[in-house]
């Protein structure tokens, strides 16, 4: 192998986490989180929306940012998790995999249930530390909040790095094919 086909062959596996946090997914994650936040501010407050109850600022917050950064996260993990495969085995069966499948493979259902229990327990603390602060009773503490807290993170999570990840591996897997074209025509035959 020539020592320019060597540099790129270098550069092209190389790619990192600088490349995979990028505007697009920010971009994608901030879309996300606008309708999620939406929709979950006209279910969780839509009296005080359309009606004269008072908004209450940290939920509407939380439904907002909680989305953001487990969109964020999640597909950030699922790109790194595609190069690591990538690099593995080429990305071969990918294209034989069913959305399903990938969904339940490459780690996925872990990663998300451990970022939806990170993001779900965040916002647990602070919807009971707010709920404890104006005086109500554990008994009556929000749990229906309590539990879109959780599932909710984990669930997008699993479909952001599901997605992340397909798009991410085949980008990676052309990326890789077209550079090796490019070398074999550099190197020439064998």
């Amino acid at each position: 192998m020539t020592h320019t086909a060597h540099n790129r062959s270098t550069r092209a596996d190389n790619l990192n986490l600088a490349f995979i946090i990028n505007g697009d997914i920010l971009r994608r994650a901030l879309i996300v989180a606008l309708v999620i936040g939406s929709v979950l501010t006209l279910v969780n407050q839509s009296a005080a929306v359309f009606g004269d109850e008072e908004l209450e600022y940290l939920p509407l917050a939380l439904v907002f940012m909680t989305p953001l950064v487990v969109v964020a996260i999640s597909q950030m993990l699922g790109v790194r998790r595609a190069l690591m495969d990538v690099r593995q085995n080429g990305g071969r069966h990918l294209g034989e995999e069913t959305v399903l499948a990938t969904a339940l493979a490459h780690g996925i259902p872990l990663r998300a249930f451990i970022v939806g229990m990170l993001a779900g327990s965040i916002n647990a603390s602070f919807v009971i530390t707010s709920a404890v602060l104006e005086g109500v009773s554990v008994n009556n503490l929000p749990f229906a909040l309590l539990a879109q807290a959780y599932a909710l993170p984990a669930f997008f999570g699993v479909l952001s790095q599901t997605i992340a990840y397909r798009r991410a591996a085949q980008a990676f897997r052309l990326r890789r094919t077209a550079f090796r074209q490019e070398v074999a025509t550099l190197v020439g035959p064998a």
